[in-house]
């Protein structure tokens, strides 16, 4: 019976007791807190204690993984944080470390690696995207193939998330999971009339209006998410290596086929610049950079 209330939480801290209070002082991101917390959650259903945690219980948890191998290694990096926090308050000893030099079994399937689109594809997603007449999805779809954004950063913009920087019009992105993220994309002038129409029509504040959220704000990219899949898996019959995010490959490799210098690519897209020069003492390119950089993206339909 002892054992029995050990393993199932009754005797113990619970092992997420503390994960509100982690996650808050943790991330300012939506969507990485929400990734935060279903991680504890995960990990709370093997070990629902803290006193039930040990190297033992980390590797039975990996064992009994299905997902991909990045994907159990994002969960495993949210209980590291997690259990250093507590560490450092004292909850836990300090000497006790059980995500420490665990490794990941090579026996993970890879992850699928994303592929960029052709302009074929994107002909194809907008054509049956018409016939959906899903003004919602058309208008995130079209602002992602002339930004590279996240459909997380598209679906929390608002109106008065256009903006005008050095007397060019950009949207401005603040909310991104990544500091390197929150930037100004200038408004691509195929989607200039687009923009000036989701301004006018929204009824919610929101730039791309109309979602159907149950969780608010973090939950509208889940809504539009699962309509887009679902949109090229069963109407337009595209590969599981196909996704929204695959339009971050898109826009990498329009920037680079039209030979669009890589920081200011990055500076577009919200990618961190490795190098110390750009990277760490460069204040970063100019929205007129950016500007000329995000007209080279064109799509022969």
């Amino acid at each position: 019976e002892e054992f029995y209330n050990y393993y199932t939480g009754r005797n113990g801290t619970p092992f997420n007791h503390f994960a509100s209070e982690f996650i808050k002082a943790t991330y300012t991101n939506s969507k990485t807190a929400g990734d935060a917390q279903r991680s504890l959650s995960l990990f709370t259903a093997h070990c629902p204690t803290l006193e039930s945690v040990s190297a033992r219980a980390v590797m039975t948890w990996i064992d009994t993984e299905t997902r991909s191998q990045s994907t159990v290694s994002k969960t495993k990096t949210f209980l590291s944080k997690y259990w250093k926090y507590l560490q450092q308050r004292d909850y836990v000893s300090r000497d006790h470390k059980p995500f420490t030099d665990i490794e990941l079994p090579k026996t993970l399937k890879p992850r699928q690696a994303r592929e960029a689109y052709t302009d074929d594809e994107i002909a194809l997603i907008l054509e049956h995207l018409y016939l959906k007449q899903d003004k919602a999805l058309t208008a995130i779809t079209r602002l992602a193939m002339y930004t590279g954004a996240r459909i997380s950063e598209l679906a929390g913009l608002v109106i008065d998330s256009v903006i005008s920087v050095d007397g060019i019009v950009c949207l401005k992105i603040d909310d991104a999971k990544t500091k390197a993220g929150n930037r100004f994309v200038p408004i691509h002038p195929e989607i200039q009339e687009l923009i000036n129409a989701l301004i006018t029509d929204s009824t919610d504040g929101y730039l791309v209006s109309g979602v159907k959220s149950k969780g608010g704000k973090a939950r509208r990219a889940d809504v539009l998410g699962k309509r887009y899949g679902r949109l090229v898996r069963n109407d337009c019959k595209l590969p599981k290596s196909k996704v929204f995010h695959c339009f971050r490959n898109t826009v990498a490799t329009k920037l680079e086929a039209a030979g669009i210098p890589e920081n200011i690519a990055a500076d577009i897209v919200g990618h961190d610049k490795a190098t110390m020069t750009y990277g760490l003492y460069s204040g970063g390119t100019s929205t007129q950079q950016k500007f000329e950089a995000i007209k080279a993206i064109k799509f022969e339909a």
